[in-house]
């Protein structure tokens, strides 16, 4: 057995050696599927399981690379490993909850990069938005307790790259690349964090892990001084972590969703359990295989086409509302927010600039 598991390791060493290897400098703990962007916003893909930036994506250098709860750090290729230093986006000034007001209205800024890349054509669209969620504390009548996103302001453009040389940048007439409608949501439901956390670190940072059936982590969760991060790996229980919706087979749109990870962040409250409104910042990671003929054709491209996007939220503002409150706000068709963009979301790509509203 242990010959075995000297084998195994060895395997991993070998596998990571000369790679640049992203970790959390507090411990030293490999960054898992942290999103991968070039210099145009180009979503590349994701580090590996051991924090490895895969090599011929360095080919790309100098990357970005982005995950919740972390500062963005840069990736130049030269380097052997990159430290991410924690950082949890902060909210001030808002409105603490009161016992008659039992609907949380939370509004994030959004950001979002999707890069669709086929044999011959790529497309990047950047989206910026202002959403809002209507999350049940206690019991609300009438009010759903998983909380669907309400897109308030957005504005998108889309960069269009072909193999012969061709570059296109434009607005486009619908927001076609965005997942964030159909995928993400809040569920009102409390989050416990675990009754005992393993790997403690000579940092206090503390971290726990629920694996599912097979050899994917369903859940990641870590404890630091300045916050509690979750991490949701939507398809761990899907067999061989790949999930493909058979209605889309039938309108000749066949994909596999090969990642559906979401993270959270959430302000240290000094109790055992949070409340969705501990949230103050999330990021979304999807990456799907676009196999149906309409999406090759539209690329014409024989092989399968890649979808990948990155999505983070940054809470901006947060309200307590009665239930009755919350169901007149949420019939009004037409709300709109103001776009607010928190300075930790930086900036986006120099080539989507000029379309910015």
């Amino acid at each position: 057995m242990r010959r075995v598991l000297f084998v195994v390791m060895l395997a991993v060493m070998v596998l990571v050696a000369g790679a640049v290897v992203v970790l959390d400098a507090t411990d030293r703990q490999a960054v898992v599927a942290a999103t991968i962007m070039d210099a145009d916003g180009r979503v590349l893909g994701l580090t590996g399981s051991n924090g490895e930036v895969p090599e011929a994506l360095l080919q790309s250098a100098p990357l970005t690379i982005r995950t919740m709860g972390y500062e963005t750090q840069t990736v130049y290729g030269d380097e052997d490993e990159v430290l991410l230093e924690p950082s949890v986006y902060e909210l001030h000034d808002v409105e603490v909850g009161s016992a008659d007001r039992n609907v949380a209205r939370m509004v994030f800024f959004v950001r979002q990069y999707t890069t669709l890349e086929g044999d011959s054509k790529q497309i990047t669209q950047v989206s910026e938005s202002m959403v809002d969620f209507f999350v049940p504390i206690r019991k609300a009548k009438k009010i759903d307790r998983r909380s669907k996103l309400r897109v308030l302001n957005q504005w998108t453009a889309s960069h269009a790259q072909w193999a012969d040389g061709r570059d296109s940048l434009y607005v486009p007439a619908t927001e076609d690349l965005s997942f964030l409608n159909a995928l993400v949501m809040i569920d009102s439901a409390l989050i416990h964090e675990p009754a005992r956390f393993g790997m403690v670190s000579q940092d206090s940072v503390v971290s726990d892990t629920v694996w599912s059936k097979h050899v994917y982590p369903q859940y990641i969760m870590r404890r630091t001084p300045a916050g509690f991060f979750v991490t949701i790996d939507a398809l761990a229980k899907e067999d061989n972590h790949r999930m493909s919706p058979w209605y889309f087979k039938m309108l000749g749109l066949t994909i596999d969703i090969n990642e559906l990870i979401a993270t959270c962040v959430m302000t240290p409250n000094g109790r055992e359990s949070h409340r969705p409104d501990d949230i103050t910042s999330m990021g979304y990671t999807l990456q799907i295989d676009c196999r149906g003929k309409w999406f090759k054709r539209a690329f014409e491209s024989e092989n399968p086409v890649l979808l990948r996007s990155w999505a983070e939220f940054y809470l901006v503002d947060r309200t307590y509302l009665t239930d009755k409150e919350s169901r007149e706000m949420l019939k009004d068709k037409d709300a709109t927010y103001k776009m607010t963009i928190p300075e930790e979301a930086g900036q986006i790509a120099d080539v989507f600039l000029p379309c910015r509203e």
